[in-house]
């Protein structure tokens, strides 16, 4: 029987949105790939389906079930990346990093030697393909958004808090109630 309110959960826009944000979120990280995202979000599906035995109705709802889950599984491949021995002997190398490359006598890190273009190919992709990704979920975020919230989502990204809430006429704390709703919706949206 729970078992297959796990399966049927599975199915809800909810649980997709889910995958989907964790995912991405996954993907942003130094230790995976944007090429592998869609096989992220099989493995957690995998993950959810090996743990659906355990799911007890009278201890939570099956969402917080799914998304608890969720936040193991990527625990789980986070330490799986960082441990040396499945990393395969990688280093990692912080771009701040002084290094051995010199401009004349100057010494430079490799994060002013490095190119934008030769670091969105390591991931697979270009720089333009991530950065369209990127405002194209930030518009459908802000479609949602109410007018007033609107107007002070675009006016914090030219203005401090102050001359926003002086161009409105509202109070500065009005301003920073606005700013953690949008965090919060943009959080929600997986931005």
């Amino acid at each position: 029987m729970s078992s297959e309110a796990v399966r049927e959960a599975l199915k809800s826009e909810y649980v997709q949105h889910l995958l989907d944000a964790k995912s991405r979120q996954l993907c942003r990280r130094r230790d995976f790939r944007h090429s592998e995202r869609s096989d992220l979000e099989h493995d957690l599906v995998v993950h959810i389906l090996l743990q659906e035995d355990h799911f007890d109705p009278s201890r939570g709802s099956v969402m917080t079930f799914i998304a608890r889950v969720c936040d193991s599984a990527i625990a789980m491949m986070i330490r799986s990346q960082d441990r040396i021995k499945r990393g395969g002997g990688r280093i990692v190398i912080s771009l701040e990093t002084p290094s051995v490359y010199q401009d004349g006598n100057r010494e430079m890190t490799l994060g002013q030697v490095v190119t934008e273009a030769e670091l969105r190919r390591r991931c697979g992709g270009n720089a333009w393909e991530e950065q369209e990704e990127r405002s194209s979920e930030i518009r459908n975020a802000m479609t949602s958004l109410s007018p007033g919230l609107k107007e002070i989502a675009r006016r914090l990204m030219r203005e401090k808090e102050t001359e926003v809430a002086k161009g409105l006429g509202i109070s500065r704390r009005q301003v920073r109630k606005a700013k953690e709703a949008l965090c919060k919706h943009f959080r929600h949206a997986g931005i």
